[in-house]
């Protein structure tokens, strides 16, 4: 079971785990009561129009009541990630988010063929 993801979310997850590893046969399953969530795939022609857009993305919902930790992004690259929290943080006022908390950067365990956490510090 995978803590408190989405169905949607772990439904991707174990497609990007197929692909790195297509005899993998331990997959991800969501808790039984797991929303379904939703998933929006981005791709801009710059990075900076792809964060902008993320951020934006972001804002629009926290501003419509969604709660910060019922957002995640997630990123194929760890410099990725920290890039966008450092983007995301320093253009937190230009979007409306001044009042809200600050972007992080979580880093969570790899999964083996087992679905057993390994050490990701990397």
């Amino acid at each position: 079971m995978t803590g408190r993801c989405p169905k949607a979310v772990v439904a991707v997850a174990n497609q990007l785990l197929q692909q790195a590893s297509p005899a993998r046969t331990t997959l991800l399953e969501p808790l039984p009561k797991a929303e379904q969530g939703e998933i929006h795939f981005v791709q801009k022609r710059t990075q900076v129009e792809e964060f902008t857009y993320v951020l934006r993305s972001i804002a629009k919902r926290l501003n419509e009541g969604v709660a910060p930790n019922d957002i995640i992004v997630l990123v194929p690259r760890k410099k990725l990630g920290r890039d966008f929290v450092e983007y995301a943080n320093q253009r937190r006022d230009a979007v409306g988010l001044r009042d809200q908390q600050k972007f992080a950067f979580i880093l969570k365990p790899d999964f083996n063929e087992k679905g057993e956490g390994t050490d990701s510090s990397s």
